[in-house]
């Protein structure tokens, strides 16, 4: 798969605008081979100084032996500010793994969140769906959005569908009921991330018509699921509604992006028509920057003429999509030294910032 090919070149660039577009490429992917959590923490071993670009956008790495006693170590040694973050991703490791490693991890985690690990590791079925239903009714009794709790749907959802506690057969009545209600629960929105989990096509139609709703939880799963597909199929349920959506479609659009087939980019292409002479800037910003994670020659006219335009966008950076995008395929362009020195200003600017944050704070 070319899109892997060109990630494991880079992966673990020297020149940090292009080690910062790669992150950005695959912070949202799914599918993480196992090598890049690896060489990513040697990374941060050997360079501290990446830290902060590279641990924010881990959270689908997957871990081997290796790798975990790299993260633990680096959790050990981190500077204070990063340390919830190694933690998150500590947690994020499956119960088996974290069983495998309980000596080191319950040191780290509070006694309760270490309970509820043990609980996905050496759980019954009952015990575990038992528990899962007491923390979606947790979260459904919460006055806002708790992520903590969010997290722990999430991990247990995953283990049941994983150990095979669930059919295809019992989710869908749930998803049917949901499907008719004014709207979605937490359990309605953990159904659909189940079934993202599942991947079977037959329901990618019913996933993609939530999107005519106005839930924003609910359509950030959305997103999640029809990007866990990873196929062509995936990409063409969603398409009608990208054509149509505006509210919500500057952060969805970016979906087709994370779909690495070939449906995806050709959607992508398709926005990029619709919405090239508009004035929706953030929205075709967005969308070249999507082509340009595909790494294909197809990404090359669209990008060229969106950073020609002149026209800047909150959501995407243009001096690290130019500098990037055309680095690592290869392209020479008059403006790549214009495009870093800019960036690396503006980099300046915002660690001066920082700087002064933490010693006001």
């Amino acid at each position: 798969m070319k899109f892997i090919e060109t990630i494991d070149k880079y992966l673990t660039s020297e020149d940090e605008i292009i080690q910062r577009y790669i992150m950005h490429a695959i912070e949202n992917y799914p599918e993480w081979p196992v090598s890049w959590a690896q060489r990513l923490l040697e990374m941060v071993h050997s360079s501290p100084k990446q830290t902060l670009n590279i641990i924010y956008g881990m959270d689908n790495a997957t871990y081997d032996e290796k790798a975990i006693r790299l993260l633990l170590d680096l959790y050990r040694k981190s500077e204070k500010r990063f340390r919830d973050q190694y933690i998150k991703l500590l947690a994020h490791l499956e119960p088996e793994q974290m069983e495998a490693f309980s000596d080191e991890l319950q040191e780290i985690f509070t006694p309760e969140n270490w309970s509820l690990y043990e609980l996905l590791a050496k759980g019954s079925k009952e015990e575990v769906i038992g528990k899962y239903k007491k923390i979606i009714l947790g979260a459904e009794e919460k006055q806002s959005f708790d992520s903590s709790l969010d997290f722990l749907a999430l991990k247990f959802a995953k283990t049941i569908v994983e150990k095979k506690w669930i059919t295809i057969e019992e989710i869908e009545p749930v998803f049917a009921s949901y499907e008719e209600a004014p709207y979605f629960t937490y359990e309605g929105i953990y159904t659909v991330y189940m079934l993202g989990l599942l991947k079977d096509n037959r329901y990618l139609p019913r996933i993609a018509g939530l999107f005519e709703r106005d839930e924003d939880y609910l359509l950030e799963m959305v997103e999640k699921t029809l990007i866990a597909y990873q196929n062509d199929e995936a990409a063409l349920a969603a398409m009608p509604y990208l054509l149509e959506m505006d509210g919500y479609a500057i952060h969805s659009m970016s979906l087709l992006g994370t779909i690495k087939t070939t449906e995806a980019e050709k959607g992508l292409l398709k926005l990029y028509q619709i919405y090239k002479n508009s004035f929706e800037i953030n929205h075709l910003s967005r969308i070249v920057e999507s082509l340009g994670f595909h790494f294909t020659e197809t990404a090359v006219q669209p990008i060229q003429e969106y950073l020609g335009s002149g026209d800047d966008s909150m959501f995407v950076d243009s001096m690290e999509l130019g500098y990037g995008f055309h680095s690592v395929m290869g392209i020479d362009h008059p403006k790549m030294e214009k495009w870093k020195a800019s960036w690396t200003k503006g980099e300046k600017r915002t660690e001066k910032a920082m700087g002064q944050s933490l010693l006001e704070n």
